[in-house]
């Protein structure tokens, strides 16, 4: 009795395709739910802003999507409380402002520093705002 080819190389490309499909469900199931990378850090900033910032740099900021990032980025020497609309410290931990208003003195807070661990100056404040 010979063996019927068709019927064997059917059954053959019948499992293979059962397998691809299984391996496929399998991967769908294990990237689902649980995310590719598991939980993101928690030092991620994450925005949901809609498109592209135009930029970053708070000189050329025109938009408010924008300028919610670039709030979230730098830091000034205050900062608008989101409930009172007044002025609270930022770099600054406090300031003093001279009886004409022309004269603003700030005290910047101890332990402030840059990215590489430097010490922020007073001239840095100046010098950003130049």
């Amino acid at each position: 009795m010979r063996p019927n080819l068709i019927t064997d190389s059917s059954r053959i490309r019948k499992s293979r395709v059962d397998l691809l499909l299984a391996v496929f469900v399998v991967g769908v199931v294990a990237l689902t739910g649980c995310g590719i990378e598991g939980r993101p850090p928690q030092d991620v900033l994450t925005v949901i802003n809609g498109p592209d910032p135009e930029s970053l740099d708070p000189a050329l900021v025109t938009s408010q999507a924008d300028g919610r990032i670039v709030s979230s980025l730098f830091e000034g020497l205050t900062r608008i409380d989101p409930k009172t609309g007044a002025s609270v410290p930022g770099l600054a931990e406090s300031w003093q402002i001279s009886e004409d208003g022309l004269e603003y003195r700030f005290k910047l807070r101890n332990g402030l520093r840059w990215w590489k661990n430097r010490p922020i100056t007073a001239q840095d404040v100046v010098d950003s705002w130049i």
